[in-house]
């Protein structure tokens, strides 16, 4: 039950964002391969897993960093104790390990299928059953639910991966340099964003009420994200508009 509850939060980020990159990619790549257009593939590819990392790394960041208080202000209230928000907040830390992984995969998945190819992630996947099961069974034997959460992780980075490098043998290249100068940028902002994060909270406390904990993330998490933009922006990461765009379409799409 307690990993169910911090696998509903860590499916926000993905529902939302995730899902909406791939479905708007999905028939763009799908065009460029019945095209014969390898070039166009492979840009619209790159910029579909770009933009993704540059969506889920900040999700990542802000579920590691305040676990606590999310899950606290969403589910602490009746039988479900202070000790079980510290636990599903472990647990929630350690499925965002694998966030930027999970993520990926789904779009690349979903890139196989646009080139009528199901077999290699359904060979992909079955490899990654066997590794979950296995890491799971051996991490929580140390680790207890928190590590079936952390094989999670691990298994589906893996997983990206694999994936990864299966499709750079089927399209031959990546935009290898653009992904990962992208990437690295991404990540660099994301470790801006954890550090004012981590820093705020030293200051502010996880809270420990309705009100405490509304605060510490309005205040707290605002910043954090206010750095990752800075950052990305003193970096100009080129994913910050169509990362924005994203957001003002899901924003306008909920509004109506």
């Amino acid at each position: 039950e307690k990993l169910y509850y911090a696998f509903v939060v860590f499916q926000l980020p993905y529902g939302v964002f995730v899902v909406a990159i791939a479905t708007a990619l999905v028939p763009e790549l799908s065009e460029r391969f019945a095209r014969g257009d390898e070039g166009g593939f492979r840009e619209n590819l790159s910029f579909g897993l770009r933009t993704t990392a540059f969506v889920a790394v900040p999700a990542s960041v802000l579920f590691i960093t305040l676990a606590e208080p999310v899950i606290g202000l969403l589910y602490e209230r009746g039988s479900f104790t202070r000790e079980d928000t510290a636990e599903v907040a472990a647990l929630l830390v350690a499925y965002s390990l694998g966030l930027l992984g999970y993520a990926l995969s789904f779009v690349l998945a979903r890139s196989f299928y646009s080139r009528q190819n199901a077999r290699t992630p359904a060979i992909l996947n079955a490899g990654l059953l066997a590794l979950y099961v296995a890491l799971a069974y051996a991490l929580s034997r140390t680790m207890e639910l928190s590590g079936v959460a952390l094989a999670f992780s691990v298994a589906y980075t893996l997983l990206a991966l694999g994936l990864l490098a299966a499709m750079r043998g089927e399209i031959k290249r990546l935009d290898g340099r653009r992904l990962v100068s992208s990437v690295v940028k991404t990540l660099v902002a994301g470790a801006a964003m954890y550090a004012v994060a981590r820093g705020g909270l030293s200051l502010t406390g996880t809270g420990s009420g309705l009100v405490d904990r509304v605060v510490v993330l309005i205040f707290v998490g605002g910043a954090a994200l206010a750095a990752y933009a800075g950052m990305a922006l003193l970096l100009k990461t080129e994913e910050m508009s169509s990362a924005a765009s994203l957001l003002r379409g899901q924003l306008m799409g909920n509004e109506e």
